[in-house]
């Protein structure tokens, strides 16, 4: 079979590992096949549930092939692996509610500017198609301060982690995603307005943990 010109003028190139190949049935933006293998294997990030939640559940630790993988997500803007990201969690979840609300966790303003999307509700957004009985609220949950995360020590983001409100009263189940999970302070902080808003159980997934 002759391959096709454009794909020998501009072969695909695998988002995380920048390796060129044809990658057969790996979709366009999706890993090759051997970054596939390796994030199908990667440890799963376990660890305790934050304060305010009833569950938490990460695919992967923040580290080798996985943070490799969300760094290229988040600060490469390679939005094209939202979705095998959304399905290797999808597939590694544990104590998901049978239906619920998924709410991507909002990400700060500065951090928006800068990347120019959010991947928390990128991956909200596949979830949805993947995960019968849930369904996407985009905007329902908001970030009122004081600002962005990452690159804060861990004493600074359990001191001051960011507030957050709900535009209306959301009853049922919900599930907060999010890209990485650190300390749990934003998450604990979503969670408690949540419940304020007569939300619940409430749960958590997220691509990454630190551990």
């Amino acid at each position: 079979m002759a391959v096709p010109v454009l794909g020998l003028l501009f072969p695909p190139i695998c988002p995380v590992c920048r390796a060129t190949g044809s990658f057969d049935g790996a979709g366009s933006g999706a890993p090759c096949p051997e970054c596939q293998r390796s994030l199908a294997g990667a440890p799963l990030g376990f660890g305790p549930v934050p304060p305010g939640l009833d569950w938490v559940c990460s695919a992967f630790r923040h580290e080798g092939i996985a943070r490799k993988a969300l760094n290229a997500f988040k600060f490469e803007r390679r939005t094209a692996l939202a979705a095998p990201l959304a399905s290797l969690l999808a597939a590694r979840l544990r104590g998901l509610p049978p239906s619920g609300n998924l709410l991507a966790v909002p990400q700060s303003g500065v951090g928006g500017r800068f990347r120019g999307f959010d991947p928390a509700a990128a991956v909200a957004m596949e979830l949805e198609s993947l995960v019968d009985g849930h369904r996407f609220l985009p905007d329902l949950l908001r970030r009122t301060g004081p600002g962005r995360q990452r690159g804060r020590g861990r004493r600074a983001r359990l001191d001051g982690a960011d507030r957050f409100d709900v535009r209306e009263r959301l009853h049922g189940p919900v599930v907060l995603v999010d890209d990485v999970l650190t300390t749990g302070a934003t998450l604990s902080a979503c969670a408690a307005v949540l419940r304020e808003a007569d939300a619940g159980p409430i749960g958590a997934v997220t691509l990454t943990r630190r551990v």
